[in-house]
Order: structure tokens, then sequence, then C-alpha cells
């Protein structure tokens, strides 16, 4: 079972995920730059984290991300848009109209290179390509496992396993929104761990 703490800082929230040993930290830097970072006991060069469907809202919460990066669903219509929306053809205008963004966005290199059609891979902004620690989203039946590899050349410091997603001038633009966004949706959210979803209550089912 994770343990989920989410904590105030000078500049958001710091977002703690632990399994036993090992630790999951989703922040938010001074310098306006998403982080993750993967902290346990014996320091590998590979590690995993896993998120099941035993927490079934940071499963979906990755879910949800897994899936607008395979997608490419960069462009959606927001709450704020459909007040000024007056009819059904004029949502329907501006539904194509972000579907054809998003089919564009596609066709970037940038999407190409986070996504090769197997997993999501991000290689830190912190250093150039060759240099850089990276981070895969693997789907599984019932779980997402997050693959952190730390690149001996990297120059980060204090964490092995740490993951830079820049805000401005990242190689993956525009793709941080979405990883922005789900930072956010944490930030906002509120979780219960009394709180049992159907998924959970049928993985936990399906375990025993």
């Amino acid at each position: 079972m994770l343990n989920f703490n989410k904590r105030k800082t000078e500049f958001g929230y710091t977002i703690n995920i632990t399994d036993g040993d090992k630790e999951l930290i989703i922040t938010f830097g001074g310098n306006l730059d998403l982080y993750w970072y993967l902290t346990s006991k014996e320091e590998r060069e590979v590690d995993t984290f896993e998120i099941t469907k035993e927490n079934y809202f940071l499963f979906l919460l990755f879910d949800n991300l897994y899936n607008d990066i395979v997608n490419c669903n960069l462009f959606k219509v927001h709450d704020n848009e459909l007040l000024f929306i007056n009819s059904i053809k004029e949502l329907q205008r501006i539904c194509n109209k972000k579907d054809e963004l998003n089919k564009i966005f596609k066709e970037y290199e940038e999407y190409k290179n986070l996504y090769n059609g197997k997993y999501i891979c991000w290689y830190s902004d912190d250093d150039p390509i060759d240099d850089a620690n990276y981070v895969k989203i693997i789907k599984k039946e019932n779980s997402y496992v997050l693959e952190f590899t730390h690149n001996k050349k990297s120059t980060t410091l204090y964490f092995k396993h740490v993951i830079r997603f820049r805000n401005v001038g990242s190689r993956y633009k525009p793709f941080n929104i979405i990883f922005m966004n789900m930072y956010n949706i944490l930030c906002n959210s509120e979780y219960d761990e009394n709180q049992l979803h159907i998924e959970e209550y049928l993985y936990k089912k399906k375990k025993r």
C-alpha cells in the first residue's frame, strides 16, 4: 500500500509517495521547473517504482498522463471556453480545431522522441541527452511502472535519480504541459486513504 503525503512549500506543493523503503517525490522548484525524484535504501543505477490499482487515485492520474501523451491530447476544450459557446455547432467547431492541432503535434519530433510506441521515455532537461538521467513510464495490465536510470555523466547532485521537466526550453516542449497538468491536479486534490474505489476493491480481491 502506497502512502501519500502533500505539504505546502514556498513554490507550491511537494508530493511524497512512499512504498516501503522507496519514495517518489514530485515537486516544483524555485526555478519554476517540475522535478521527479526517486529515493531508496539501495541506490541502484536502475530503479523502479510501481503504481497499481490498489491506489486508484494515483493510478488514474498516471493513466490520464500516459493516455494524454500517447494520444497527443495536448489541446482540450476547457471549462472557461464553454462559457462562451452558444451552440452545439460552435462546440463541434472548437473540438475539431483542437483535434487538428493535436494531429499536427503528433507528427513532431518531440512527440516521437517521447513515445516510441511501447513506452514513454523522458530524458531529464538538466543535461544534454547523452549525459542525462531518464525515466520510462511503462504500462502494465494493472499498474504503471516508473523505471529510473541514472547516467554517470549526469551533473545532478544530492539525488541519484532526479528528472527535470523544464517549463521553458524543454527538449520535449510543449509536452511538459501534460506533466504540469498532472502535478497541478495532485496539488488541488485531497487523497483519502479511507475512501475505497471499486477498481481498488476489485484489484485487491483479485490479488487475494
